[in-house]
């Protein structure tokens, strides 16, 4: 839900197809593919790190980095 509010145009499927198996879907932007990559890698960090994780500047610039990273120039 939070790539389709950002504009994102890939279904559920079409994520979930990407996210288990690695593919992509045709005719997708690129950047529509990073950015469910990028969700999926920033979802990851929080739950792999949630026992020792704090809200402070820190984690706000990781999840910001995981977030934009190949989106932003």
């Amino acid at each position: 839900n939070s790539s389709r509010l950002e504009g994102n145009t890939y279904s559920l499927n079409e994520t979930e197809k990407l996210i288990l198996e690695g593919e992509s879907s045709v005719g997708k932007l690129d950047a529509e593919k990073i950015m469910i990559l990028n969700h999926k890698e920033a979802i990851r960090y929080l739950v792999d790190n949630a026992h020792r994780l704090e809200i402070n500047f820190n984690t706000i610039c990781t999840l910001h980095y995981l977030l934009s990273e190949g989106l932003v120039q």
